[in-house]
């Protein structure tokens, strides 16, 4: 699922309208809210209706993009308390004492920082450039595992599980055959 995934099937389904995902995305973008809204922000929209299969345009509220991605965005919080909970006691401490940092394009809806640190109490920041962060950090990963002779990812076992302390037994298990060989 995808925010943008989200706000089309709200308007899919509450509307009878398909939109395109850049429509979906100038939602997201220009109304899109994590938070709960004083200001009846509204947009424009254009789809096709799938009754007749004629164009129709419809006026959406910032209340119901919030609306249609409470749920989303809850998966998220969700989240990062299990990731909190689940990790070792240091490592939740440094979280908690430097926060989390937001990369990409879903850190730019408007809220998203605000409710992830009033729902979790860990301080969440945006990065300086969310859009080109991700790549440029994936390159900086290649460069660095390039340069030290190393592959840059452990394959994760078929079968094996992908929680926190699975990817870590498995390393252990890992480390124990590599000894032994």
């Amino acid at each position: 699922m995808s925010i943008d995934r989200d706000i089309m099937d709200y308007v899919k389904r509450n509307y009878n309208l398909a939109i395109g995902e850049r429509t979906a995305e100038d939602i997201k973008m220009k109304i899109g809210t994590a938070i709960p809204s004083a200001a009846q922000e509204q947009m424009d929209i254009k789809g096709r209706d799938l009754l007749d299969g004629l164009p129709r345009s419809i006026t959406i509220t910032a209340r119901e993009v919030y609306g249609a991605l409470d749920d989303f965005l809850q998966g998220i919080v969700d989240a990062i308390r299990l990731t909190l909970e689940h990790c070792p006691p240091e490592l939740a401490g440094d979280v908690m004492e430097r926060g989390i940092l937001l990369c990409g394009g879903g850190s730019l809806l408007h809220g998203l920082d605000q409710r992830l640190q009033e729902e979790t109490g860990v301080p969440v920041y945006i990065a300086e450039s969310p859009l080109d962060c991700t790549a440029l950090g994936a390159g900086l990963m290649v460069e660095y595992s390039r340069s030290n002779g190393r592959t840059g990812s452990r394959a994760i076992r078929p079968g094996a599980s992908k929680s926190p302390r699975g990817m870590q037994e498995q390393a252990v298990a890992g480390e124990q055959v590599r000894k032994e060989a």
